[in-house]
């Protein structure tokens, strides 16, 4: 009988010792023994890796414009962040309040259960190497279940 296995990811919320602490798929391979698997988004919020210039920029733009969505991004997105959206270290953490805002800005009304909406905008460069990771340790643990 195949044993059960589980993963679960959780926000850190901002606690730096659960930060970071995101599994690698070398990580995980070697933890495989284990039922239950928790492993820590590197930022805050799940919802933080949706903020992303680019991506926001183009979710807003049908609504506003590709000109007033630009000028909203250029004012409401700390140079950092814009200049390299992927540099944690050097950047404030975003966290869903901080999408809220930005979309408040905006004058765009969206649920936070409809943030998927935004994710949608995303192209492949634009998403955070953490939620790379993150889909291959799924995947990983998907594939060692067959």
């Amino acid at each position: 009988m195949p044993t059960l296995r589980a993963l679960e990811i959780k926000d850190s919320n901002g606690d730096e010792k659960k930060a970071g602490q995101g599994l690698s798929r070398e990580q995980f391979r070697h933890k495989q023994g284990k039922a239950l698997q928790i492993v820590y988004w590197g930022r805050r919020e799940l919802e933080s890796y949706l903020y992303h210039p680019e991506t926001l920029k183009r979710f807003i733009a049908p609504q506003l414009g590709n000109e007033r969505a630009t000028e909203i991004v250029n004012d409401q997105f700390p140079s950092a962040i814009i200049r390299n959206p992927f540099d944690d270290a050097n950047s404030p953490q975003p966290d869903k309040d901080t999408i809220k805002g930005f979309l408040n800005r905006a004058d765009v009304n969206l649920r936070e259960a409809e943030y998927y909406k935004i994710a949608r905008c995303m192209i492949p460069e634009e998403v955070h190497p953490d939620v790379v990771t993150m889909l291959g340790i799924i995947q990983l643990g998907l594939m060692n279940e067959r």
